[in-house]
């Protein structure tokens, strides 16, 4: 399984630079990647929520990409927990409570792309803090660094 992280560049829209306004980052979005089977899911703006959708729309701008290879392991639980969230809405409420005022608003039927990959981790054997609110992609960014997984673009 890989993870993905685009930069505010990468499509440099109006919701990516509301995103890294109210995160303080230029890591405006994150993804889980299937590359056996080219396929990536993430909650999107663009897509409404929670879908699924070719890797290849991911990586048409791969100087604004960064991809990370999170070890081989048993998928099972964590495609489990992303097929029961698949049409969920966009959280939008949570870019401006959460991210942007602290207040903290996350809910179960909604999702931003941060929250869902991060619950979604939750499933598997990657080394993530547990119990986290208001992970944004830059924030879950780091902790991927810093717990040494191999950057692969």
């Amino acid at each position: 399984m890989w993870i993905a992280f685009k930069n505010r560049f990468h499509d440099n829209d109006v919701p990516g630079m509301i995103i890294a306004g109210f995160t303080g980052s230029n890591w405006i979005h994150c993804e889980l990647i299937d590359p056996d089977a080219g396929m990536s899911i993430s909650s999107w703006v663009g897509t409404g929520g929670v879908a699924i959708r070719p890797t290849t729309q991911t990586i048409r701008r791969a100087q604004y990409v960064e991809i990370y290879d999170l070890g081989a392991f048993d998928t099972s639980d964590v495609a489990t927990f992303l097929k029961s969230q698949l049409g969920k809405g966009y959280d939008w409420r949570s870019i401006f409570l959460t991210y942007g005022l602290r207040a903290g608003s996350e809910r179960p039927d909604q999702w931003t792309c941060a929250e869902l990959v991060y619950q979604a981790l939750t499933h598997t054997p990657v080394k993530i803090q547990p119990g986290l609110t208001g992970v944004t992609p830059g924030s879950l960014r780091e902790m991927i660094r810093n717990a040494n997984y191999t950057r692969i673009l």
